[in-house]
């Protein structure tokens, strides 16, 4: 929660929040191609459509509004 109206502070906020956002995204890509990896080494057939059907985030149990 931002306690003053300072626009430095406001910008250094933020870019904080998008530095740790992309730190926890790259975190997920290189746990994601860590498992793939594993999965190919293990035998297992790893093909671009499976990838593809991967989701970092799961959506369907969002309900968007229109409102």
């Amino acid at each position: 929660m931002l306690r003053s109206g300072d626009p430095v502070e406001q910008e250094k906020r933020s870019k904080y929040r998008a530095l740790v956002a992309n730190t926890v995204m790259l975190h997920n890509v290189a746990d994601m191609t860590h498992v793939l990896y594993e999965l190919r080494q293990a035998g297992e057939c790893v093909t671009p459509e499976g990838v593809r059907r991967l989701r970092l985030y799961l959506t369907e149990h969002i309900t968007w509004s229109t409102n």
